[in-house]
């Protein structure tokens, strides 16, 4: 996540709901990461790897590079759209 709330103003709380909102967002993350490897993991075997090399991608990924980063990970061009319905 690129933006934080800005809790600075907040009194002498705002240390605690930060540390809550950043541990929180970090859960999430790893929330995503478990959910995303458990549904491709029949089709994927490093599926977690597969979202990391996404990410990396950036987040205006075209398409096509992305078609192209699953079927190199699947394989088999038939499995790709299987993966992006995922």
């Amino acid at each position: 996540m690129d933006t934080e709330p800005d809790f600075s103003r907040r009194g002498n709380g705002s240390f605690v709901l930060l540390l809550y909102y950043r541990n929180g967002t970090e859960e999430l993350g790893w929330q995503v990461l478990e959910d995303f490897d458990r549904e491709l993991a029949d089709i994927v075997p490093d599926a977690k790897d597969l979202l990391f090399e996404l990410a990396l991608s950036g987040e205006r990924i075209s398409l096509s590079k992305l078609r192209g980063v699953i079927q190199g990970k699947v394989g088999e061009e038939a499995l790709v759209e299987t993966v992006i319905d995922i």
